[in-house]
């Protein structure tokens, strides 16, 4: 596939503690990297659990009462589709299930400073393979540090009451705009895939992009 002249712009609305949306990160990046093409990724908040108390959760026993089932073979069928990726995942160690917004508020400061992607990997690999505490104020902290932030800079951002509004927004604008999962990714602004699907699922969509670019469509 022939390279573009200029880079996609995709939008990503996901949840800084959706596993899938750490999945579907992995098999993005893997689509850029056989098709050639370069990306502005743009990561949007999106809570899956809006009405969390900051002190949070217990995994297993929230997830039976929100969907049913087992919650430690929810997370082992996750737990298998990261590792196929290559990606460090430990449900073990998963802390609980958080409140985000403070997270959220987080990966608005790393857009600020232009490392918006690094930053949710960083997320990613803090709560599902590290056990980080998104609860508590210093899990945070840490995780932003080592997505690339400096860290009085977030003590002060997370003082302030800066980009709270836009993530307690975000979710209700994305379901206006049709999304009813996360991750989605919107590319250039009309191509929409919803969930982790694989890199191939990109690429075809990629390249649909590519022939309307071209005028042949």
């Amino acid at each position: 596939m022939s390279a573009v002249a200029k880079p996609l712009h995709i939008t990503v609305v996901s949840d800084v503690v959706c596993p899938w949306c750490y999945i579907g990160q992995e098999r993005l990046n893997k689509a850029l990297k056989q098709s050639g093409l370069k990306a502005e990724i743009n990561w949007k908040p999106y809570q899956l659990n809006p009405n969390m108390p900051n002190e949070g959760a217990d995994k297993y026993k929230f997830l039976e009462s929100k969907i049913g089932g087992s919650g430690k073979e929810m997370f082992k069928r996750v737990e298998d589709a990261a590792n196929a990726e290559g990606l460090e995942f430990n449900a073990e160690n998963i802390a609980n299930i958080p409140n985000t917004v403070e997270s959220h508020r987080v990966m608005h400061l790393a857009k600020e400073k232009g490392i918006q992607n690094e930053m949710a990997h960083a997320f990613f690999k803090a709560y599902f393979a590290d056990g980080i505490d998104l609860t508590m104020t210093n899990g945070i902290v840490e995780t932003a540090v080592n997505g690339g932030l400096d860290k009085e800079a977030v003590i002060a951002y997370l003082e302030s009451e800066k980009a709270t509004n836009e993530v307690l927004s975000s979710e209700q604008q994305y379901k206006t705009a049709g999304v009813s999962a996360v991750p989605t990714f919107i590319i250039n602004g009309k191509h929409m895939i919803q969930g982790a699907q694989s890199p191939e699922t990109f690429i075809n969509a990629f390249q649909q992009l590519e022939i309307k670019s071209n005028g042949s469509l």
